[in-house]
């Protein structure tokens, strides 16, 4: 569950039928679906789109990917699904950061690094590390800031002390 910037709109994953739908808070019995989504990451400044991790389920060969709904409800994929693509989050100007899967670590989900897309599509930034996994970017509102959980190997690989983040396994402790 999330408020939407305008302060009057919610965002909810109903457990009955694993659809996401925006409620107007004034209004509860109105409600708008989105569809089925992994997990909902984030609502631009104005609101007027939002970022989802998706998946094909009918194609087992994808990763996870990023979609970008509008106020139309149009879909816009971001990534392809050709790497596990995952935390998804907004900048001020309607570019977005998102964490990719660089390496693969056996037994785990991966080394990530942070991508930032601008609204072209291209990436003019990226953040890695080959020992450490970058994810959760969260930006501050005027996008001057961004702060990440790092992970070292022995974190990722340490199954019995993690935890689950937007269905996504996560240490318990960065590094």
């Amino acid at each position: 569950v999330a408020v939407a910037p305008d302060g009057t709109t919610l965002i909810v994953k109903d457990i009955a039928d694993s659809n996401y739908y925006l409620t107007d808070l004034d209004n509860p019995e109105s409600t708008t679906p989105l569809g089925r989504f992994v997990s909902f990451n984030d609502f631009s400044n104005k609101g007027t789109e939002i970022l989802f991790v998706s998946l094909d389920f009918l194609n087992r060969d994808q990763f996870p990917f990023i979609l970008k709904i509008n106020q139309e409800r149009m879909e816009e994929r971001l990534t392809d699904g050709s790497e596990s693509s995952i935390d998804p989050a907004f900048l001020e100007d309607g570019s977005i950061l998102y964490a990719v899967r660089e390496t693969q670590v056996q037994g785990t989900k991966g080394i990530f690094k942070i991508i930032e897309q601008n609204l072209a599509g291209e990436v003019v930034r990226e953040i890695d590390d080959e020992t450490r996994s970058f994810e959760l970017p969260i930006v501050s509102p005027d996008s001057s800031f961004v702060l990440l959980e790092a992970y070292d190997t022995t974190a990722i690989t340490d199954l019995l002390n993690s935890r689950l983040v937007n269905l996504q396994p996560r240490p318990n402790k960065g590094t």
